[in-house]
């Protein structure tokens, strides 16, 4: 039996949070809505953003459901209620994200 060469080892960079679910769950002006109104308050029920949101019930509960999917918020039962909170620490990451693909640059750039 022969013994294989050991493959060497490239160092990999750390997995970006910023995907392609994530963008698209932020590009939708409702789902856009109800983070800025969840970065508002630490946890609001569906009935607020139901009462708030100009879409009917069916629909919040839609796009809560992809924002929970994309990790941008959490839910999480109290009794019959579901409340909502924004993961600002998932969104603090994607800005940094974000940010690297455009470091700041020391000198202006001249063409």
């Amino acid at each position: 039996m022969t013994a294989k060469a050991a493959t060497p080892r490239v160092p990999t960079r750390p997995r970006s949070v910023v995907t392609p679910e994530i963008l698209r769950a932020l590009g939708d002006p409702v789902r856009w809505h109800m983070l800025q109104l969840l970065s508002q308050h630490p946890e609001l029920p569906c009935s607020r953003l139901e009462e708030t949101l100009p879409v009917s019930k069916p629909t919040v509960s839609y796009h809560t459901k992809i924002l929970v999917r994309a990790g941008l918020i959490e839910a999480r039962r109290v009794g019959r209620t579901v409340v909502y909170a924004l993961r600002r620490e998932a969104l603090r990451d994607l800005a940094d994200d974000l940010g690297a693909l455009a470091p700041a640059v020391a000198a202006p750039l001249t063409w």
